[in-house]
């Protein structure tokens, strides 16, 4: 279990107030979309969850534990890949285990090439392979560590529409199987609908929505009940409460 519990962050150069007092749970092996715009804090908040930066206020706990600093217990996935562009796919993937010196990991390498549909390309090197397969290793990669919770940082948000959608089935896949806490930022209302258990909206700061998604997967984008989260989840982003909208839904 994870426990952010009233926590409160402001840089040194301005006198803003990026995180405002904000608390909540997520349980071991939920999937959970930290959802909204730029500058809203939800980098921000992914950075204290990994270590990255301290809170001003409040606490961070995993499993018990206060989060201090970085930590194998958390894998990260960037925007950007930031896969090490002079080892081959095999020895990206097999870096974080070798590091930590686990016996076994040749055998993790090898469960994750297969997860991931890239056994063919183990010993590619990162600059041959598409956005989407870079980011596939990523992924691999930070999986392979075994890692209790994956932070995810907008990771298809550079990719092409048809790419990302594959990716989203792709990750949910990949979440079915290893049971893993996912914690995924995105500015796409649509995209946390779609692979959320549960979306925590963020807007100045503050949390404006944090509520499970009660839709069978697969989901369908133009499902009517679909339709009707990404709106009321949109008003309380743009604080119009109450207010409906009409909404084409599409891939973004």
């Amino acid at each position: 279990m994870l426990e952010v519990k009233n926590i409160r962050k402001s840089f040194a150069s301005s006198e803003v107030q990026v995180l405002k007092d904000i608390s909540f749970t997520i349980e071991t092996g939920e999937f959970v979309c930290l959802l909204g715009k730029s500058g809203c804090g939800k980098s921000t908040l992914l950075d204290l969850l990994a270590g990255y930066t301290k809170p001003d206020g409040g606490e961070l706990i995993l499993d018990g534990k206060k989060i201090k600093g970085p930590g194998i217990d958390r894998g990260l996935v960037f925007q950007e890949h930031a896969l090490y562009p002079w080892y081959t796919v095999y020895q990206n993937i097999c870096f974080g285990p070798k590091i930590q010196k686990k016996k076994n990991y040749i055998e993790l390498a090898d469960e994750y090439l297969e997860m991931i549909g890239m056994k063919k390309y183990k010993n590619y090197y990162p600059d041959s392979l598409s956005g989407g397969m870079k980011q596939r290793v990523g992924i691999a990669r930070a999986l392979a560590a075994e890692p209790d919770v994956l932070l995810m940082d907008e990771p298809f948000s550079a990719l092409d529409p048809s790419t990302r959608v594959k990716l989203r089935d792709d990750l949910i896949e990949i979440w079915k199987k290893t049971n893993k806490t996912i914690i995924f930022v995105t500015h796409s209302v649509p995209e946390a609908v779609y692979l959320a258990d549960r979306v925590i909206a963020m807007k100045d700061g503050t949390i404006q929505f944090n509520e499970k998604i009660d839709i069978e997967r697969k989901r369908d984008m133009n499902d009517p009940k679909f339709i009707e989260y990404v709106n009321k989840i949109e008003s309380f982003i743009s604080n119009k409460k109450g207010k409906k909208e009409k909404l084409v839904v599409t891939n973004d």
